[in-house]
């Protein structure tokens, strides 16, 4: 892993460690000064997130979420709908999404 962050040909670091391990690549890539994509969840608790926000912030870095289907078109038309100001004047909103998902995909983690 020191190599990637030593390395001056790299900007940024993909973080996609099981969830509550992000904490610490996060906070040695952003000491090395590279920006970070992380796998979401991006901490299991609002202290360890807290903590991911202020290295980052201290050494200059963005940090990233991974929000995989914020470009899907469904999702770019309700933007622009939103943008629009085709609701009015949104102060809050909620989605529920069913998603479905085949026994395959269930089965194929540990």
């Amino acid at each position: 892993m020191l190599l990637l962050f030593n390395s001056p040909n790299i900007d940024v670091i993909t973080v996609c460690t099981p969830s509550g391990f992000h904490l610490e690549p996060i906070s040695a890539a952003a000491k090395a000064g590279k920006h970070i994509i992380c796998e979401k969840p991006l901490e299991v608790t609002a202290e360890r997130v807290d903590e991911m926000i202020a290295v980052c912030a201290e050494n200059n870095v963005m940090l990233a979420g991974i929000f995989p289907r914020r470009f899907n078109a469904s999702s770019q038309l309700l933007k622009k709908a939103l943008a629009q100001g085709r609701f009015g004047n949104n102060a809050m909103a909620d989605a529920y999404i069913k998603w479905w998902r085949t026994q395959e995909y269930y089965e194929s983690g540990a």
